[in-house]
């Protein structure tokens, strides 16, 4: 006998195969039907879609011209600095062979003609550096100490190599000390110019041997580059030469000594005057006209 329960499996796969059945049906009557007039009327719609759009010429640029200005932008790429810009640029670049020749702001020489601009006292001091390691400068030094050497003058600090050594080091304290007295802080306490003002050619060589003498006692007001004593350059040699007493050998150390050399400074002064105002002149004619 066919026990009831033994139909029930039976039916559950009837049951499913049924469910299937529907749909499958519903599927198929959901889904559209294409009918031939729709087919030929998509055909036309691809290949109008693949044909490329006719180009457009209206939006082409045409070429600039010439003469047109170029555009503000590009303008302010390209402007080049002028002539100002470009030789504040230029003009301060390192260190010239002598700094006297350079046409910088830190010139020690101002030249015949040029605007007087005076120095703030910040610049005073970078003047006073700058001056300090200039070729100028080294060239004093090793000439004072190089005399000195062969003489066996003060300071005394012996005649073979290591005195040589020995009194550059003194020298070179010596007139560095005396700039930064004379040149940075006396002269701004004083609000005085310490750079040479060349009278340069066209003038009779009296008259610039006289300039010369004058310039190692003058100065120049800040306010408007009118002469005074320069009370600043004087008393800065003096106290460069008496400071030498702290730091000079034992038996160059005395009022003598200091005052000696307070009197050679002033003559080195009016020395360096003198290269400042005549070597521009030999260097004119070695560079065959070239001005400086």
């Amino acid at each position: 006998m066919i026990r009831k329960w033994m139909t029930l499996p039976a039916a559950g796969i009837l049951l499913f195969c049924l469910q299937n059945s529907s749909s499958a049906q519903a599927v198929t009557d959901a889904a559209p039907t294409v009918s031939p007039a729709a087919t030929t009327e998509t055909v036309p719609a691809a290949t109008e879609a693949a044909t490329p759009a006719p180009v457009q010429l209206a939006t082409l640029e045409s070429p600039a011209l010439p003469d047109a200005p170029l555009p503000a932008q590009q303008q302010t790429t390209n402007q080049q600095p002028n002539i100002i810009q470009q030789t504040g640029q230029e003009i301060d670049k390192g260190f010239y062979l002598f700094l006297s020749m350079k046409p910088s702001k830190y010139s020690t020489t101002v030249k015949p003609g040029q605007k007087f601009v005076p120095f703030t006292v910040k610049e005073k001091f970078i003047y006073t550096a700058r001056e300090s390691v200039s070729a100028e400068a080294i060239l004093v030094i090793v000439t004072s100490a190089g005399f000195n050497q062969l003489i066996d003058g003060n300071p005394h600090a012996g005649s073979d190599l290591g005195g040589f050594g020995d009194r550059l080091g003194y020298i070179g304290l010596r007139n560095t000390s005396s700039k930064v007295f004379s040149d940075a802080i006396y002269a701004s306490m004083f609000h005085t110019d310490e750079r040479y003002f060349r009278m340069g050619p066209g003038n009779g060589f009296k008259q610039r041997a006289k300039h010369i003498v004058l310039q190692t006692f003058t100065a120049h007001r800040d306010h408007d580059g009118s002469p005074v004593f320069d009370y600043a350059g004087v008393l800065g040699r003096a106290s460069a030469s008496y400071l030498t007493m702290a730091y000079y050998p034992a038996s160059s150390v005395s009022v003598g000594v200091a005052s000696s050399t307070f009197g050679y400074s002033l003559l080195g002064e009016m020395g360096g005057n003198a290269f400042l105002e005549f070597w521009p002149d030999v260097l004119h004619k070695i560079t065959k006209g070239k001005r400086y």
